[in-house]
């Protein structure tokens, strides 16, 4: 999926900007200005979620821990083991 700007809706730029603009009391003749920046904002708001969408796949691709076995002695159960050494030895 291409995220370059010009890719972005103009429908939703254009309103973005607007909204920006009129946050800013409406400056006169800075409209291209404010349509590049609201280009520029969805451009980041999309790389982010794609940020988001690929750290949320590569948590997917962790496999879960074993489950805790009660019948298993820990290390908190053996704090003074030698290193190296089997758990239950």
């Amino acid at each position: 999926m291409s995220t370059h700007p010009s890719d972005t809706n103009q429908f939703d730029v254009a309103r973005l900007a607007r909204q920006n603009w009129e946050q800013d009391g409406c400056p006169p003749g800075r409209e291209a200005e404010y349509y590049r920046m609201a280009e520029a904002q969805i451009e980041a708001l999309r790389n982010l979620l794609a940020y988001d969408r690929q750290v949320v796949a590569d948590c997917n691709a962790v496999p879960p821990p074993d489950p805790i076995d009660p019948a298993k002695p820990s290390a908190v159960d053996q704090p003074n083991a030698p290193p190296g050494s089997k758990l239950g030895d």
